[in-house]
């Protein structure tokens, strides 16, 4: 993994993960960031770590976003992170196998 990449914890059947998704895959695009997508319950360190927060947004090993996620205020953390300190070689927090790769 990159350390430009939006990484989205999501589950099947979750109205705000197909909320925060459309968003993601536009902010992703628009900054030029790779954008991976995990489905917790198809890995069970994931599961048990982040069942009740979903949707989960990362970007440089830090949470961005959890539950509903507001536009504004996601924009504001990416930035904040994005120039606040430098990007390491691979800082994905997940272990897994991106169910979607759009990067």
């Amino acid at each position: 993994m990159t350390a430009d990449r939006l990484e989205f914890l999501s589950r099947r059947n979750c109205s705000l993960c197909e909320s925060a998704r459309s968003l993601l895959i536009d902010l992703a695009g628009a900054r030029q960031l790779a954008f991976s997508e995990y489905d917790i319950d198809e890995d069970p360190l994931l599961q048990r770590q982040f069942t009740d927060r979903v949707p989960v947004i990362l970007y440089r090993g830090r949470v961005l976003a959890e539950g509903r996620v507001e536009p504004n205020q996601l924009r504001a953390a990416l930035e904040g992170i994005a120039e606040g300190e430098p990007a390491a070689a691979d800082d994905s927090v997940t272990g897994a196998d991106p169910t979607v790769d759009r990067g």
